[in-house]
C-alpha cells in the first residue's frame, strides 16, 4: 500500500523500541510527524492495531495458535472489530511484523520474510523488560513534572456568556418560524417536532458578530444575509432550574461541501448539499457540563490530562459518550439534542465563507480564531509544522477565548477535534449527510475540525478525519446540535 510509510514505521521502532508498541497515542503522533500529514487511513490503522492488542501478540504470541494461525487470526480481528477489508487488514498486520522483525522470533505471515538475527552479544543490547522498566520510569517522572506545572481549573467567564434574564427575547429562524417550548413538569421529555426548531423562553440575542475580514461570503450559497453578522442565541432550562449549553440558530442553506480549493485529500470529493435550519453548540461541550451529566447519570469523568477542567473542551470521551450526553440533554429538556452529521458540521464552520478556513486561506492568521499548533506549542514540545503565530496556550484552551465565525460560533477550527453522528466514508456517499443508523456499530465515525496539535494542513473546513468510536484521546471533544 505504502512502503514509505512501512519504512517510517520500522525506523521508529528502532529508535523507540516497544515503547511505540505499548502507546497508541506516541506512536500516532510520531507517524504524522514524520509523515507530514500523508497516509493518515493507513496510520490510523497502524494505531488501531496497537488498541486492538495485534501488536501485543506479535510480541508474544499466544501459545494455542501456529505462526500461519496467528497471522489469519489478527487479519481477521482487524476485519471483525475495525470493518476493515481483508487487504487493509493484511497489510496492517504485514506492516507491523515487519517493523517488528528484530523482536518477533519467527513471522506470522506466509507473505513476509524477516531477515535472520544477528547473533547479538550480552552486553551489547540491553534486554527488553529492562528498556521497558527504565522507560516506564522515565515516563512516570516526565508526566509527574508535566501535571504539576500544567493543571489548572480555568474560572474565567466564556467570551460573551449569556445571563439568564426574566423576560426572553425573540430568537429569528431563517425559515420564520418560531415556537415557545413547554417546560416538562415532570421532567420527562417531550417528543420533539422534527420540522420545528423551538426557541425556548430563557432565548436572548446575542452581541452583534462582525465577520472577520478575511472571510469571503459565498455567492453560492444561499444564506440569508442577516445571518452573517446577527446570531441569535439560546439555552434550554433542565428541570432543577439551570441552563443548558448555549446554542446558535443556524439558518438552512445550500452549500458546496469538500476540497473546493483543491487543496486538500482523495476523500474531500465536491458536491452540493442542502442542510435545513437548526441550532449549533456555540462552544464545545466543556469538562464543567460533561461533569455535571456524569455526576448526574453516575458515569465515570474522564480525565484532563492535567490540563484543568471547568471551561476546557471535555477530552478522553469515547463518540458513545458524547452520545448519551445528546440524549441525556434531550430527556432533561424535552427538546431534541444529537451530534451534528458531518454535512451539518461543515456547513456550520463554514458560515457562508468558500476559502480553505472561516478567517481566510492564510493558516497564519488562525491565533486569532481558535487554538491551534503554534510557536506556543513549539516552544513547549519542539515540535515542527507549525502555525506561525502565537495563541498563548500549549494544550487545551478555555472555550471562547478566541474570535468566533460568521455565523457566532467558536472553535470550530482548533482546540479539539470533534465527533459527529457521520459513519465515516471515504467517497462521499450520502452517509455525511445522516446519522448512523446503528450505533452499536463498530465501523469508524467522522470527526472534524482538528485539535491544538494539528498542523496548518490539517485544519481547514473541509478536512476530514475518522476513528474508531470507541477511541478516546487527547484529541477528541464534541459539540451538540438541536432541532
Amino acid at each position: 500500500m505504502h512502503d514509505l510509510l512501512r519504512q517510517k514505521l520500522r525506523e521508529l521502532f528502532k529508535h523507540h523500541g516497544t515503547s511505540l508498541c505499548e502507546d497508541a497515542e506516541l506512536c500516532e503522533s510520531l507517524l504524522f510527524e514524520v509523515c507530514a500529514g500523508k497516509y493518515k487511513h493507513e496510520i490510523v490503522m497502524l494505531v488501531d492495531a496497537i488498541e486492538e492488542g495485534v501488536v501485543k501478540d506479535l510480541l508474544n504470541p499466544p501459545p494455542d495458535l501456529q505462526n500461519e494461525e496467528l497471522f489469519s487470526h489478527l487479519v481477521e480481528r482487524l476485519q471483525e472489530n475495525l470493518g476493515l477489508k481483508r487487504k487493509r487488514a493484511v497489510w496492517t498486520v504485514q506492516s507491523w511484523e515487519m517493523a517488528l522483525e528484530e523482536e518477533v522470533t519467527t513471522s506470522h505471515s506466509p507473505k513476509v520474510s524477516p531477515k535472520p538475527r544477528a547473533k547479538k552479544s550480552s552486553n551489547s543490547i540491553e534486554p527488553v523488560k529492562r528498556r521497558i522498566h527504565r522507560w516506564l520510569g522515565a515516563v512516570g517522572i516526565i508526566i509527574g513534572l508535566l501535571v504539576g506545572y500544567l493543571f489548572f481549573t480555568d474560572t474565567e467567564p466564556r467570551s460573551g456568556q449569556l445571563q439568564e434574564q426574566s423576560q426572553a427575547s425573540e430568537v429569528i429562524q431563517a425559515s420564520a418560524q418560531q415556537l415557545q417550548p413547554q417546560q416538562p413538569s415532570d421532567g420527562s421529555a417531550r417528543p420533539p417536532q422534527k420540522s420545528e426548531l423551538q426557541a425556548p423562553q430563557e432565548a436572548e440575542t446575542s452581541p452583534k458578530v462582525q465577520v472577520p475580514q478575511e472571510a469571503e461570503a459565498s455567492p453560492k450559497v444561499q444564506v440569508p444575509q442577516e445571518a452573517e453578522t446577527s446570531p441569535k442565541v439560546f439555552r434550554d432550562r433542565l428541570p432543577d432550574g439551570s441552563l443548558g449549553p448555549e446554542m446558535v440558530v443556524i439558518p438552512a442553506g445550500r452549500f458546496q461541501m469538500g476540497d473546493i480549493r483543491g487543496e486538500g485529500e482523495e476523500d474531500e470529493q465536491v458536491h452540493w448539499v442542502s442542510v435545513a435550519s437548526f441550532a449549533m453548540g456555540r462552544y464545545e461541550v466543556t469538562f464543567a457540563e460533561y461533569d455535571r451529566f456524569a455526576e448526574a447519570t453516575g458515569r465515570k469523568m474522564p480525565s484532563d490530562n492535567g490540563w484543568g477542567r471547568g471551561n476546557r473542551p471535555v477530552i478522553h470521551l469515547a463518540w458513545k459518550d458524547a452520545m448519551a450526553y445528546a440524549q441525556w440533554l434531550s430527556q432533561q429538556t424535552g427538546q431534541s439534542y444529537r451530534l451534528p452529521t458531518e454535512a451539518e458540521w461543515e456547513y456550520s464552520a463554514r458560515a457562508t465563507t468558500e476559502t480553505a478556513r472561516y478567517w481566510g486561506n492564510n493558516p497564519n492568521k488562525g491565533c486569532r480564531y481558535g487554538n491551534v499548533r503554534d510557536e506556543t506549542l513549539k516552544q513547549e514540545k519542539n515540535w515542527s509544522n507549525i502555525h506561525n503565530c502565537t495563541d498563548g496556550y500549549v494544550y487545551t484552551a478555555p472555550v471562547g477565548r478566541f474570535q468566533p465565525n460568521a455565523f457566532g460560533l467558536f472553535d470550530m477550527l482548533g482546540n479539539a477535534w470533534e465527533w459527529t453522528c457521520s459513519e465515516y466514508s471515504k467517497k462521499y456517499s450520502g452517509k455525511e449527510q445522516r446519522c448512523v443508523g446503528n450505533p452499536s456499530s463498530k465501523r469508524p465515525r467522522s470527526i472534524r475540525g482538528g485539535s491544538w496539535g494539528s498542523k496548518p494542513w490539517l485544519l481547514r473546513s473541509a478536512e476530514r478525519g475518522w476513528d474508531k468510536p470507541s477511541r478516546r484521546n487527547i484529541y477528541i471533544g464534541f459539540r451538540v446540535a438541536r432541532f
